[in-house]
């Protein structure tokens, strides 16, 4: 029970650091969609006012409008996305607080830009699973109680002997007969209830004690036998799950490991992305100005721009849940977060 609370601790720790960062990148969406909604609605502005001179036609002026009703749509989505991921940390955090209608609000401190850059031994990464994981103990103690199950079971095939000792009172019903008459009739007996009840109280109770030995062999002794040879595929089945739960192990921490080393070659591809998607919108933005581009094409770079900075919010927050989901796989999570259980048990 005390593992598979473990079990259950580090399981909705990593689900609430998982659902803060989910807020933190719902936050960082937000406002990348403010942001370019912004920029649609200046790039409306400058194509009204060239419309005004002259310079573009009313077409490409439409096309601004249509690029600023899609950045309002783009808001709107990412607002809805934001409330969302709000609702599920606070539901971990302050669940029945949560109300219909709640306005609760958590905002996240940490900055997802800050990251460390780790080297995993993935030989120390599976020492430190098979160490501290509650699954790999609790399937354990398991075995340790199959083991107990099968010696228990293997007595009992054995002939069963039983001492048995008894020692008490019974009450003497009627008075004694303290002066018979041969060939005359006897004396009246008092048979009262009472007298019965009162003498098992007294010394004057009849004591009472019996003694033996039983010997028990049941001819086949199939139930025992039967038993036994149960408890033992117990035992045996017992030693392969906790072999297969060792493999499950090493495929949980290298995937941790490898889902880790991409987030951060991912990060830093989503940033050159992002640097080449901002130059070409800005080059775009110019060519505009100049009469040498359209409306169209600006948007077309905008996008581009947007989807960038999505694809590098996305890798940040893959990041930070690689590193909570290899802490969750080597076991490690409550001690790196220093998150005593003794403490929690209190809780609940």
């Amino acid at each position: 029970a005390d593992e598979e609370f473990r079990r259950n601790l580090m399981d909705l720790s990593r689900a609430t650091e998982d659902a803060y960062w989910g807020v933190s990148a719902a936050s960082e969406q937000r406002r990348v969609a403010h942001k370019s909604l912004e920029t649609r609605r200046a790039l409306l502005d400058q194509t009204e006012a060239q419309y005004e001179v002259g310079v573009v036609s009313r077409v490409e002026v439409t096309e601004a409008e249509a690029g600023l009703a899609e950045g309002e749509v783009g808001v709107i989505v990412a607002e809805n996305q934001y409330r969302t991921a709000q609702d599920q940390l606070i539901d971990l955090v302050l669940g029945p607080n949560l109300t219909p209608d709640s306005r609760l609000e958590i905002r996240p401190t940490d900055s997802p830009e800050e990251i460390v850059t780790y080297t995993v031994d993935p030989e120390e990464a599976n020492r430190k699973a098979l160490a501290h994981r509650p699954e790999i103990a609790a399937a354990r103690r398991s075995i340790e109680q199959q083991e107990i199950e099968l010696k228990f079971r293997r007595n009992q095939r054995l002939p069963q002997l039983d001492v048995k000792l008894a020692y008490g009172y019974s009450g003497l019903g009627g008075s004694n007969n303290t002066a018979p008459q041969l060939g005359g009739s006897l004396p009246p007996i008092d048979l009262s209830y009472s007298t019965t009840h009162d003498d098992w109280f007294s010394n004057r109770a009849a004591s009472q004690w019996s003694g033996g030995v039983e010997v028990t062999f049941p001819l086949g002794n199939v139930t025992g036998r039967a038993g036994a040879s149960k408890a033992q595929l117990e035992l045996r089945r017992a030693h392969t799950q906790v072999r297969r739960l060792e493999l499950d192990i090493v495929l949980e921490v290298r995937e941790a490991i490898r889902n880790l080393n991409s987030a951060m070659e991912g990060i830093e591809a989503a940033e050159r992305r992002r640097l080449a998607a901002e130059e070409q919108r800005r080059a775009e933005a110019i060519r505009l100005e100049y009469g040498e581009s359209t409306p169209f094409d600006v948007l077309q770079r905008e996008e581009v721009l947007v989807d960038a900075e999505s694809q590098k919010i996305n890798a940040l927050q893959l990041y930070h849940n690689s590193v909570t989901a290899l802490d969750r796989a080597q076991g490690t999570i409550l001690r790196n977060r220093n998150i005593a259980v003794e403490e929690a048990a209190a809780l609940r």
